[in-house]
């Protein structure tokens, strides 16, 4: 079957995601079976990386959201068969016997990473690579400025960053020439290379990233 997919700013607004598919999550106003995204350094179906977006396969289920009833695990009727065409049942822990539900068919939900602090190790290793091949420069460790001073330099010519504040003059001066290692650049070459420069970002010394800064923000994604 396909799939649909659907693309979400963020989660539904109380869900929690349980850490295996069969146990109950919360999606919105109903529990649900949710197969939990899974990616590794490589490779990944479930983390988009252009897109800086997680996937989130849902199952909802008839279940009306009720928060006591999170991470219950179900037990399915058949398992020759898809998980939509069969029922669960379930024992809540605060009641008495087994209870009985249904999911509806799989939909693909693609959820933008707001925070980057949500993102993995691998998956910041990802979008760092992602990063370096669309041509951005991490700023120099020994300059750093904040995301909202590089805002500003980014709208300068590469010879108004030289021209102003000291800081900003070096932080500009170290992404063009790629430090004090860089190779020697005439001064039409460091033009170039900052007028093609798309953006810059910042890294921690565990290689998580703070911020990602685009010349030309597209509206979602690198």
């Amino acid at each position: 079957m396909r799939i649909p997919i659907h693309d979400l700013k963020k989660l539904p607004k109380g869900s929690e995601i349980a850490g295996s598919y069969d146990q109950l999550s919360i999606w919105g106003d109903r529990m649900a079976l949710v197969d939990a995204p899974y990616y590794d350094t490589t490779s990944s179906h479930d983390f988009d990386r252009y897109n800086l977006a997680i996937r989130y396969r849902v199952y909802l289920s008839d279940i009306p959201v009720e928060a006591r009833l999170f991470r219950e695990p179900v037990d399915f009727a058949r398992g020759d068969v898809p998980m939509y065409e069969t029922s669960f049942t379930y024992r809540p822990s605060h009641g008495i016997g087994k209870h009985r539900g249904h999911v509806e068919a799989p939909i693909d939900y693609w959820v933008d990473i707001t925070k980057f602090k949500d993102l993995g190790s691998s998956q910041a290793a990802a979008v760092t690579r992602t990063l370096e091949e669309k041509g951005y420069k991490e700023q120099d460790v020994n300059r750093p400025l904040s995301a909202a001073k590089w805002r500003k330099l980014l709208a300068l010519s590469f010879q108004e960053t030289q021209e102003g504040d000291s800081d900003l003059a070096n932080a500009a001066y170290a992404v063009v020439s790629g430090g004090p290692w860089g190779p020697t650049m005439s001064e039409e070459e460091e033009i170039r290379v900052w007028d093609n420069l798309p953006g810059v970002f910042a890294t921690t010394k565990k290689g998580a990233i703070k911020f990602i800064i685009s010349r030309n923000p597209s509206g979602r994604g690198i």
